[in-house]
């Protein structure tokens, strides 16, 4: 089964991942050390030297269906943690509209782990605006402008990363965009960096998952509940592991939600039960509010909210052809 362990650093890059597709399926022990830690790894150990102190372990397990969940269980309760008893835990995390709490929590962070020598220069500069590693009372000795400042342009700064740059997406089909290059290793480019934190925190690199998405047919008109749509996923999908496409209801403000509807699926993919499939083993999705009449179409329908929706097309273990965009995800058709 699919399973992946995402080892990311406090600046959200990761430090590692290992995984179905980079280790295979075998038991393993993984030895996992802070930075300046010179003792060797036990014998029959996996090393990972990890850049920072504070780690965010982010682990994903393919659950195939309610039936597979004893299963996955069992896997999960043979994942183990062994640390030393010693650890530094954080204030709780701010209210990020209060400029204060927001600084105090970014200046213990950046206290607690190196700092990527990339962003040296860019720190050294930071202490004028109260960004001192360590130092979570350096806001209060900010000027009174510097302060207002803060408090003005958290929330401005938060709605405009809301809506991407046209750099921080690809094309990769007829409507689709997914991440750039860079995704979850964003080196100096910071803007992507918390965009992707606002928006896919924890995202994974492109060569473990693509995350593809769309609120646009195949002619670029919106996608709306009181249409009809189709889409034909082709036989040879380059997915190592698995693909899932979710729908999702926008909101005013962007946000997109699952929505209830009377067959209870938010998400189809290659292992839901009961699709029915072309002939030439190809699957057309159908996407509209009411069950369409056609038994076979019933069978394939993914159920779409009132006004607006996007789709979320997920390709776990992307094949080269995908990595490299020679393979162009097929658009959503409207029906007449």
């Amino acid at each position: 089964r699919y399973w992946s362990l995402a080892f990311m650093d406090p600046f959200t890059d990761h430090a590692a991942c290992v995984s179905r597709r980079t280790s295979g399926g075998a038991a393993r022990t993984l030895w996992v050390a802070p930075p300046g830690w010179s003792a060797d790894a036990p014998a029959g150990a996996t090393p990972l030297r990890m850049p920072s102190n504070d780690l965010w372990l982010l682990g994903r397990v393919l659950v195939d269906g309610e039936a597979d969940l004893p299963a996955v269980h069992a896997l999960q309760d043979g994942l183990r943690i062994e640390a030393p008893a010693v650890s530094r835990p954080f204030v709780s995390v701010p209210d990020e509209r209060d400029a204060r709490a927001f600084v105090a929590f970014a200046a213990e962070a950046l206290g607690r782990n190196p700092v990527p020598a990339r962003d040296a220069a860019l720190l050294a500069r930071t202490a004028s605006v109260g960004l001192v590693p360590g130092d979570r009372a350096a806001f209060d000795r900010l000027d009174a402008a510097t302060r207002d400042a803060w408090t003005r342009r958290l929330p401005r700064l938060r709605d405009r990363l809301r809506r991407p740059e046209p750099r921080f997406e690809t094309e990769v089909g007829a409507g689709w965009s997914a991440g750039a290059d860079g995704i979850g290793n964003f080196g100096a480019d910071h803007a992507y960096r918390a965009y992707i934190a606002l928006n896919g925190l924890g995202a994974l690199e492109r060569e473990e998952a693509i995350y593809a998405r769309t609120a646009v047919d195949a002619d670029g008109r919106a996608l709306d509940g009181a249409r009809g749509y189709t889409l034909r996923v082709p036989p040879d999908l380059p997915a190592g592991a698995f693909w899932s496409l979710s729908m999702y209801r926008v909101e005013p403000d962007g946000r997109a939600f699952f929505v209830e509807n009377p067959i209870g699926r938010y998400t189809v993919g290659d292992r839901t039960p009961g699709l029915v499939r072309d002939a030439d083993g190809a699957l057309t999705v159908r996407m509209r509010r009411e069950p369409p009449a056609d038994p076979a179409a019933r069978a394939n329908w993914l159920p779409a909210p009132e006004g607006p929706f996007a789709l979320a097309w997920r390709v776990y273990e992307p094949g080269p052809a995908l990595l490299a965009r020679r393979y162009r995800l097929p658009g959503v058709i409207r029906e007449a």
